[in-house]
């Protein structure tokens, strides 16, 4: 609950010290406008005198004299009363900003809340120590109807942060620095769900993420702290990343499909050696079929067993003559079925040993 009170009830010694300077400060100011004014039109009779006496001719030489002897006295009690009450004044300023050091340094305006009003006595600006959530120090922007519209504060971790909302005071947009002291930047539509963030991660990684209407991300643009490496992902209903456009760690091209339970199922890469390959998953993960082409021209297409072993490879050379190869447990080729560079077929067969 912000609170109403003004200034002057919440330093009341202040405002005393405030008035009571301020009453020295205003009659100096009067004696020193009224005086000069006095000053001035003893100066003017003056000057008629020594006008007249200028203009009589049987006037003696001493009268003409004293006058001037009299003009320059009246100047010279002028000068002194004004030197007298500008230092008078510059006291009266010097001692209340002392009072006013003094009484801050002993107060030390140990106050929870500070609220400022506009003209029309509306709560505009609120200056809070420490905020009834928890949090710590902030400072809260307030509309003509007293809804808080932007914030910048401490939080209880504590965490600098600012918080915007709109005029019906959902929050709208928040921008802080997290528990893992990454900054981030996060939006929201006017039923306050999350449909954009951007941020940094601990290891120095940075990250955009676009969110559906009930705030489940739903696409993602990430780039790795280590070798600078960016990659799209495109995330389904339940959170889950279901197609991923990046670079590998050789820092190739790669398309990657994942099931609902986040295991890769298919993956399309240019690999370091310059072969294409198209690699197929089963539901556990695992590569069962492969397809690639070789730098050298050559396509190949191999089937692995749950074993992750080649079973069966087909390829077609860079000359159009296919192949056919069997493969046992180990590795070893078994059988071969091929074309001879004059076009008749052969067939290799291999035992064991």
């Amino acid at each position: 609950m912000l609170p109403s009170t003004s200034a002057t009830a919440q330093f009341p010694a202040l405002a005393k010290l405030a008035g009571s300077s301020a009453l020295l400060v205003c009659l100096t100011m009067l004696l020193l406008s009224a005086l000069p004014v006095d000053g001035q039109s003893s100066h003017r009779d003056l000057e008629a005198r020594i006008n007249r006496l200028a203009g009589d001719a049987s006037l003696q030489p001493d009268s003409v004299a004293a006058v001037m002897l009299e003009f320059m006295d009246q100047q010279r009690r002028t000068q002194r009363t004004l030197r007298t009450l500008r230092w008078t004044l510059r006291l009266t300023v010097a001692v209340f900003g002392v009072a006013l050091l003094v009484f801050l340094r002993r107060r030390g305006f140990r106050q929870r809340q500070l609220v400022l009003h506009d003209r029309s006595g509306r709560r505009r600006l609120v200056l809070d120590a420490e905020a009834d959530d928890g949090d710590g120090p902030r400072v809260v922007l307030l509309d003509e109807r007293g809804q808080s519209r932007a914030q910048f504060g401490l939080t209880a971790d504590p965490m600098p942060g600012i918080c915007l909302r709109d005029a019906e005071g959902t929050v709208r947009t928040v921008w802080g620095i997290g528990d893992d002291g990454a900054s981030f930047l996060e939006l929201y539509d006017e039923n306050g769900v999350t449909r954009a963030g951007l941020g940094m991660t601990e290891d120095g990684g940075a990250g955009l993420g676009l969110h559906g209407h009930n705030g489940t991300p739903r696409l993602a643009l990430g780039l790795a702290a280590e070798g600078d490496m960016g990659r799209v992902s495109i995330l389904g209903s339940d959170g889950r990343v279901r197609l991923e456009l990046g670079a590998g760690p050789d820092e190739n091209p790669q398309i990657i499909l994942r099931d609902d339970r986040n295991n890769m199922r298919a993956c399309l890469s240019l690999r370091q050696d310059g072969m294409a390959l198209l690699e197929l998953h089963d539901e556990e993960g695992r590569t069962r079929s492969m397809l690639g082409v070789l730098e050298e021209g050559l396509a190949w297409l191999g089937l692995l067993d749950p074993h992750q072993r080649f079973r069966v490879g087909l390829g077609v050379r860079q000359d159009g003559r296919p192949r056919l190869d069997l493969y046992d447990q180990e590795g070893r080729t078994r059988a071969s079925l091929r074309l001879r560079d004059d076009g008749s077929p052969d067939l290799e067969l291999t035992d064991a040993g």
